[in-house]
């Protein structure tokens, strides 16, 4: 089964989960086949000041100073990494090269030489891991299988930006990633897979999105197994509203941090 992942640069959290999964791959090749791997801008913004502005005031100075801080010291073991001083990195396009998977140039996956990539090399299924572009039709269409998008969150609830924040926001006792078809419309297709992580009080943000970028990699494995079996099974959405929430301001932030929960 040939499929293509369509993800976005991040230094900290989806290598994780690349690093999970990209073992899982090498011991499954004989029925799984990567083509080729998209990285798209951070959060959707072109502009790395936008970027570094709206991370600032996510983070506030004292936790935007750490992140710096870690992300400084990544750039060191890179440095350290492309002139031979380190045997490995843990970035995706690192674990990319590692495992002999192609890192594909297309900066708009909603473009017709990327749809022709597709077609052309008879891919039987997109996965979404954090992509920042809106998949249209006709990409959805184009895949064998179509596309799915891991979700980390219960859907319908928390469809959006950032939902383990906001689960952990609003008290609950459970992370919960989804595992669903893409429509048209977003984080409202077929669910085929869920899986719960446990939200400690003494976890930080930042712990829970490492535990469930590493469980994503897992249930992303067996939902493949599941198409590659024949076995895959889609379960309707729940019929209720559900809920969305957009990426936290500045006072969603300082709410959070009053009830005693902490980002890093």
């Amino acid at each position: 089964m040939k499929i293509i992942i369509v993800t976005q640069h991040d230094p900290f959290y989806l290598p994780l989960l690349f690093k999970k999964f990209f073992k899982f791959y090498i011991q499954h090749q004989n029925k799984i086949e990567i083509e080729g791997i998209v990285i798209q801008q951070p959060l959707g913004r072109s502009s790395i000041w936008n970027l570094l502005k709206q991370l600032y005031n996510f983070y506030g100075p004292i936790d935007f100073s750490k992140q710096a801080l870690r992300y400084l010291k990544k750039q060191l073991n890179y440095l350290r990494y492309r002139v031979g001083l380190k045997d490995n990195f843990l970035s995706i396009p690192a674990l990319a090269k590692k495992y002999n998977i192609e890192v594909l140039s297309y900066s708009d996956i909603n473009s017709q030489e990327f749809i022709d990539f597709i077609t052309d090399n008879q891919i039987d299924l997109v996965v979404s891991a954090s992509a920042t572009q809106i998949f249209k039709e006709q990409i959805l269409t184009a895949p064998k299988y179509g596309c799915i998008n891991i979700h980390s969150a219960p859907l319908p609830r928390y469809r959006g930006m950032m939902p383990n924040f906001w689960q952990m926001y609003h008290g609950e006792e459970y992370s919960v990633l989804t595992i669903h078809r893409m429509i048209t419309k977003l984080d409202k297709g077929d669910i085929i897979m869920q899986k719960k992580t446990k939200i400690k009080s003494d976890m930080t943000l930042d712990d829970l999105v490492c535990q469930t970028k590493i469980k994503a990699a897992e249930a992303l494995g067996e939902v493949l197994l599941k198409f590659f079996n024949n076995e895959v099974e889609f379960r309707p959405l729940p019929d209720i509203e559900g809920s969305y929430f957009s990426f936290p301001t500045k006072k969603d932030v300082e709410k959070f941090k009053a009830k005693g929960k902490r980002l890093i």
